[in-house]
């Protein structure tokens, strides 16, 4: 079930990488800025985003090149 999950989730996330005016990862990488910025976001809370991110975009990689 999980394996099926990625990879459907790696399925959007390669069709969202073309599309110019709507790609969730540039927002993602915009949103964490913002709460990187913020005096109340704790930088526990930011690594922790940055690693999810980081998980997101290699999904893609490891769904179809692995």
């Amino acid at each position: 079930m999980l394996k099926e999950m990625k990879q459907q989730l790696a399925v959007w996330l390669r069709q969202n990488k073309t599309q110019t005016h709507n790609n969730l990862i540039e927002y993602m990488q915009e949103r964490i800025c913002f709460y990187a910025c913020s005096n109340d976001t704790p930088a526990e809370q930011v690594k922790g985003m940055n690693r999810l991110l980081k998980d997101i975009i290699r999904l893609d990689e490891e769904m179809f090149n692995g």
